[in-house]
């Protein structure tokens, strides 16, 4: 039976890694957490990943970044490769967790279900059996909580490279005509048999110059687009310039059908939000698009962008000239999968995935139902700059 010290050591293990359990898994956090309250000197985290016949361990985390004895120890167990036969493999997860004692120092070795393994260096004492038994377990539902992160991250870069996608479908016809139109000019400029006059030559090398401009700005707004956000910090952005770059999507990316479209035009230059631009586009052009995708065949549809500012508050709302969403579709709308649209049409993740962007933004994603059209905004905190208070 456990008792009173391990089973404080197990619920204060438990509740250091619920927050994990809820958001994306960081595994280093996780690592040092467990070390701490485990009084361990080091730590190692494997992932695994099949080839043929063999199994071979990579490396996702350490703490310290440096421990020779743990190495070594872990070479004489893997091998210099880390690879292992599928049966050896499927004997040591039998066998988990385990405790090897090697040289004085115990090392102890968790399963974490279909992601790979943990393994923890005590220099004074080893972890009790039972104690490690049920450890065991707790490792197991970490590694359930991995799976669930990883997915919605893969579901996250799935939404975000469709978004991608159905945007460049339309850009390729924007980017052919400036091209188109150089390639003319060059033409033009090639094909003349006596010298072109001066101001001639400055009208072609002008058009020149703004095609290319053209097709530049479209390439670096996609480039943009497609980064991961997730590794790029957040910093003041401003509300003008993120109406501009959906402005200047909608505009280039052959998505602006028959509807029309109305973008505020007055938006303040230092009004600002702190967070990751292209992330914040990101969630206004997918409510762009589904707006699109409901109304594009009503008799006189449009969409409107407006900007409205609070005390603190920045409001920014996407109104189409559609009557609403029904009752039964709101309840659901912000879960993930849920889709009013084909298999084809739609993977049921912008409103979700919108949701917990604006979220990370310490802002909120909603639908007003009040409204008579449809109205989805976003709230987000305004970035407010310190002002200097030094005399000049």
């Amino acid at each position: 039976m456990l008792g009173n010290e391990q089973l404080t050591v197990l619920f204060d293990l438990s509740l250091s890694l619920i927050n994990e359990d809820s958001g994306s898994i960081n595994l280093k956090t996780v690592l040092r957490r467990v070390l701490r309250v485990l009084n361990c000197s080091s730590g190692r985290v494997y992932s695994y990943y099949r080839s043929s016949s063999n199994i071979f361990l990579e490396l996702n985390e350490q703490l310290p970044l440096f421990d020779s004895e743990m190495d070594q120890f872990i070479e004489r167990q893997w091998g210099t490769r880390k690879c292992i036969s599928t049966s050896e493999f499927n004997h040591l997860r039998s066998k988990c967790p385990k405790i090897i004692s090697d040289n004085g120092v115990f090392y102890h070795l968790y399963c974490l279900r279909d992601f790979g393994f943990i393994i923890l260096k005590r220099t004074n004492s080893s972890l009790d059996e039972l104690f490690s038994k049920t450890l065991n377990r707790i490792f197991d539902k970490l590694a359930l909580a991995i799976d669930r992160s990883r997915l919605k991250e893969e579901m996250k870069r799935s939404e975000h490279f469709t978004m991608i996608g159905e945007i460049t479908s339309g850009i390729g016809h924007e980017i052919k005509n400036p091209l188109t139109a150089l390639l003319l000019l060059i033409q033009r400029v090639q094909s003349s048999n006596n010298p072109l006059p001066p101001e001639k030559l400055k009208q072609y090398i002008d058009k020149m110059q703004t095609s290319a401009t053209r097709i530049l700005d479209i390439m670096n707004s996609l480039k943009a687009l497609s980064k991961n956000q997730a590794e790029i910090p957040f910093d003041k952005v401003s509300i003008a310039s993120l109406i501009q770059d959906c402005q200047f999507f909608i505009d280039h990316s052959g998505q602006k059908k028959k509807i029309k479209y109305s973008f505020p035009e007055d938006v303040p230059q230092k009004l600002y939000v702190r967070g990751r631009q292209v992330q914040l586009a990101q969630v206004i052009l997918n409510l762009i698009k589904n707006s699109q995708d409901e109304i594009e065949t009503d008799h006189s549809p449009w969409i409107k962008i407006e900007v409205l500012e609070k005390e603190n508050i920045i409001e920014i709302k996407v109104v189409d000239s559609g009557a609403g969403i029904p009752l039964e579709v709101q309840q659901k709308m912000m879960l993930p999968f849920f889709t009013t649209k084909s298999e084809k049409e739609g993977t049921g993740l912008g409103l979700s995935i919108g949701q917990r962007i604006l979220e990370t933004h310490e802002g909120s994603l909603n639908y007003d139902a009040s409204a008579e059209h449809t109205t989805f905004s976003l709230e987000l905190p305004k970035f407010l700059p310190e002002i200097s208070t030094n005399e000049p």
